[in-house]
């Protein structure tokens, strides 16, 4: 059941998650793409990350999103893969 559905379900209106899967990330960010950008260079991982459930903290993408604000980028800052 998705969080819509609970939350419509339950009557309730205004409750905002603190978790949330990777598509509404996507979302929340207005660009799913940036999400990949930002775990490519180690800005953000998934809180919870089991078979089909991969959340993310609202919070750790706000400080993301302030990052972004302050000038920096994803791209400039990519983490080599791991082994090399």
């Amino acid at each position: 059941m998705k969080y819509d559905q609970i939350v419509s379900s339950v009557g309730l209106k205004s409750i905002a998650p603190r978790l949330i899967r990777r598509e509404d990330a996507g979302l929340y960010l207005a660009a799913p793409k940036l999400l990949t950008e930002m775990e490519e260079a180690g800005w953000i991982a998934p809180v919870v990350s089991r078979n089909r459930m991969t959340l993310f903290d609202v919070r750790q993408i706000d400080a993301c999103v302030d990052r972004l604000a302050a000038g920096e980028s994803p791209k400039d800052s990519v983490q080599p893969p791991a082994g090399r």
